[in-house]
């Protein structure tokens, strides 16, 4: 979409994202942009450098204010993997995956919030909690994108754990 989005505009920006450039239209279109491009971890910034006027920034999940759900008395833990094409099967039978079930953003936050450990292979529940202060476990959904991020931007938090 670059191509029918920059010619309207003066300034184009790609907010933090994760580049997979061995898609052909995803390296094309991004040889091509004149977009600053922010990728959000070291490994989609490493790919795309070469490529476009590219930096490397954190998600803009870090910025948001998690305090009054981190106040919510947590208990118990939740699996929280994903359940669609991207997802590294097997799940647990108790598996719940809030980015589909939850359709409100404080709805999904809230059920974070309840409980004290989490275990995920999505990128946003790991952030939530984590800046929550619950105990995260992850494990790739079957590419770099949740690793190289937590690498890049929760790497100081010590309730991260990695479980693959």
């Amino acid at each position: 979409m670059l191509g029918e989005i920059e010619p309207n505009f003066e300034r184009t920006i790609i907010l933090p994202s994760t580049f997979e450039i061995e898609e052909p239209s995803v390296r094309q279109a991004l040889a091509r942009t004149k977009a600053k491009v922010y990728a959000r971890e070291r490994v989609s910034y490493e790919a795309i450098r070469h490529l476009c006027d590219a930096a490397l920034t954190h998600d803009f999940a870090l910025h948001f204010d998690y305090a009054p759900f981190a106040a919510a008395t947590p208990s118990g833990s939740l699996n929280c993997y994903r359940e669609d094409p991207d997802s590294a099967r097997p799940w647990p039978e108790d598996n719940v995956d809030i980015s589909r079930r939850c359709f409100e953003l404080d709805q999904w936050l809230w059920t974070i919030a309840q409980h004290q450990t989490l275990r995920t292979d999505r990128a946003h529940v790991a952030i939530a909690a984590a800046c929550m202060g619950r105990t995260v476990h992850y494990r790739s959904s079957g590419y770099f994108k949740l690793p190289a991020m937590v690498d890049y931007s929760l790497a100081g938090f010590a309730n991260v754990h990695r479980d693959d």
